[in-house]
């Protein structure tokens, strides 16, 4: 069954237009950051997570998830070890949080403005197709209802409604703060520096053996020479497959008769159709059509541009029950009276009828032929895989596999965990899709042993066998002891450092020396940094971003220690600045006020949606997501 779903999706060319439309309803929410206090438990057995009285069952949210991974072609459990289930569940939940907080504020998506909004997304992909099955397919694909498009739809745009009203309530901003804040975030000061070379200290005491062995030990793993495996990746070869598979005639013939019935297109009418809330202005626009306005005009005029549905086929069952008997006796060019339908007043124009027709078989031969192909090939590689994969469940190796069945086994460099080859090249960057996949299966794996068969992210089915495995070690003592000494006498010296700093720092502060003094005793020069600003980019070398976060915290007048590229110093902001004669009608500044604006508005909504987490109290299952798709411990497939 799962065989025959995955292939109704390849074969459908529809399902790949409407896979992105889908996955970006689904993860809409994840342009937020991700909310503290989410990922706890407390819900039901059966439910992934709970979002005030609403919960999100382990059903619908694996629906979704699964279609969201579709698109990016990893599987679920290379999901939630990546952490992607916990993001996508994380924004399934603050779509919940909105819609709640959008109910609550009585946010309501009128059902004609949804049904347009469903239109707009099916339209672009008929094609010349009837719109209604176009959407079924859709559904059908996706794993979907109707009701659930229609529930995923209002969401959004109930979400969008409320997000984008939070945010015009912190559009505006008086000129007097945002100059107040231009002020501080374009402050600039002058600093005086002495930087205290580590590599200068002197008179340090030399380290003992002991104390380098101690060292050793203790800091061992930077010496570590590093786990390496040799792979292998045996994948099946289809490539005889392709040349002896063969679809006749009577196999096609057959095919076509049994499918009869996708051939055939009823006789369908093409109307165009506005739907509004009310009659008055139902009747105002059946008006203006009826003196030669084109529908979707008269519509704008009237305010109403998302009303006009545009124009539809459709077949004479599928046609709304109001206006059915009307539309079916109508002539082509017939324009019908306002009917007020369970959608709304219809204005409703029947532009065409279209006589029923059947493809015959010679013109969807091919096509046929080609989706055929398709199936049977499929069919026959999962076969193929299969009898590789008992194979090698058997025992049989890498290179009696190849003497039985068609093959190919590529032996990778020695790597390490991160996919890497003694000189740190990256041996799996021609496996752009892949690597993954071999890297983590491959140090997941004994000696000697093979993983099953699976189809990879490229589309191939393949197994990765591990032919050797060179187990971690460590550098000897002797070989680093000179490394662990300097390393030694570094630390000593930036200790020493250190303590000069903060004692000249006391008597500076005191009162007792100033920095040209220090500068002179220590033989060290006195640097100066004049107009810094908070940009570290800017700043002088030596001085770190660090460094010039520190800076920019400490009071006039005051020394301070911070860090700088040669070692540590002694630092003293001489004086403060501000820019002169800012303008409000400047670009700059302009721009700096936008900024501030937009911040302001996505702070505002982080605070928003913390408040409404604890006021609706969300909470995860991770216990049921761990079991529904964490990976097996003993190997075992779920």
């Amino acid at each position: 069954m799962v065989m025959q779903a995955m292939r109704d999706g390849a074969s459908n060319t529809i399902v790949k237009y409407i896979i992105f439309g889908l996955l970006l309803m689904a993860t809409c929410g994840l342009v937020f950051s991700d909310i503290g206090g989410f990922f706890r438990g407390g819900v039901g057995k059966s439910d992934v997570a709970k979002v005030g009285g609403e919960t999100i069952s382990l059903a619908s949210f694996d629906r979704g998830l699964r279609r969201s991974l579709q698109r990016i072609g990893i599987g679920p459990q290379e999901a939630y070890k990546l952490g992607y289930v916990d993001q996508f569940l994380a924004g399934e939940m603050r779509n919940r949080i909105m819609q709640e907080a959008g109910r609550k504020n009585d946010i309501l998506i009128p059902r004609a403005r949804i049904a347009g909004e469903v239109h707009k997304l099916i339209a672009p992909m008929a094609q010349g197709r009837d719109v209604d099955e176009v959407l079924k397919q859709v559904l059908l694909s996706q794993g979907m209802s109707e009701g659930e498009l229609s529930d995923s739809i209002a969401r959004e745009m109930s979400n969008g409604l409320l997000a984008s009203s939070m945010a015009n309530g912190f559009v505006t901003m008086s000129d007097d703060l945002a100059h107040d804040l231009y002020l501080g975030a374009n402050e600039m000061r002058d600093v005086e520096y002495i930087v205290f070379p580590a590599g200068n200290a002197k008179d340090l005491p030399q380290p003992k053996d002991e104390d380098l062995q101690n060292l050793y030990e203790m800091t061992k793993e930077s010496y570590a020479i590093p786990e390496t495996r040799v792979l292998q990746i045996i994948t099946v070869k289809d490539d005889n497959l392709k040349k002896t598979l063969e679809i006749t005639d009577e196999e096609l013939k057959q095919a076509y008769e049994d499918n009869h019935d996708s051939y055939y297109t009823p006789q369908l009418r093409l109307i165009e159709q506005v739907v509004v809330r009310d009659e008055a202005t139902a009747r105002k626009i059946h008006e203006a059509v009826k003196g030669g306005k084109a529908m979707q005009k008269a519509a704008a005029d009237e305010g109403q541009v998302s009303a006009y549905l545009g124009e539809r086929d459709f077949e004479d069952g599928k046609l709304q029950p109001e206006i059915k008997d009307a539309v079916i006796a109508a002539k082509a060019g017939a324009l019908l009276d306002p009917v007020n339908t369970s959608i709304g007043w219809n204005v409703t124009r029947v532009e065409k009828i279209i006589p029923e027709t059947t493809k015959s078989f010679d013109s969807v031969k091919k096509e046929l032929k080609d989706e055929m192909y398709q199936t049977k090939l499929i069919d026959q590689r999962y076969a193929l895989a299969n009898e590789v994969d008992d194979l090698l469940a058997s025992g049989t190796s890498p290179d009696e596999l190849s003497k039985q069945v068609e093959v190919d086994i590529k032996d990778l460099p020695s790597m390490n965990s991160f996919g890497q080859d003694a000189s740190k090249n990256d041996v799996l960057k021609s496996f752009e899709k892949t690597g993954s996949t071999i890297l983590q299966t491959g140090f997941e794996l004994g000696e000697n042993e093979t993983s099953p068969v699976s189809e990879m992210a490229d589309g191939t089915f393949a197994a990765i066998h591990v032919k050797s495995i060179v187990q971690k070690t460590y550098k000897p003592f002797e070989d680093v002891k000179e490394i662990i000494k300097n390393n030694w006498v570094q630390d000593q010296a930036q200790a020493s450092a250190r303590v000069r700093i903060i004692n000249y720092i006391g008597e500076v502060a005191q009162g007792k020396k100033t920095m040209k003094d220090v500068a002179s005793e220590t033989g060290n020069p006195l640097k100066t940094a004049n107009g810094l600003t908070r940009d570290a980019k800017a700043a002088p070398k030596p001085l770190t971003p660090e460094a010039v976060s520190s800076i920019f915290a400490a009071p006039v007048d005051k020394p301070l220690f911070i860090n700088s590229e040669q070692g540590f110093a002694l630092a003293h902001v001489s004086k403060i600045r501000w820019p002169e004669n800012v303008s409000a009608n400047s670009e700059e500044f302009k721009k700096f006020k936008a900024s501030i604006a937009q911040e302001t508005q996505s702070e505002a909504m982080m605070v928003f949606l913390e408040d409404k987490t604890r006021e609706y109290r969300a909470v995860v299952n991770n216990k049921l997501l761990q079991r529904a798709y964490a990976a097996p411990q003993d190997g075992t497939q779920q």
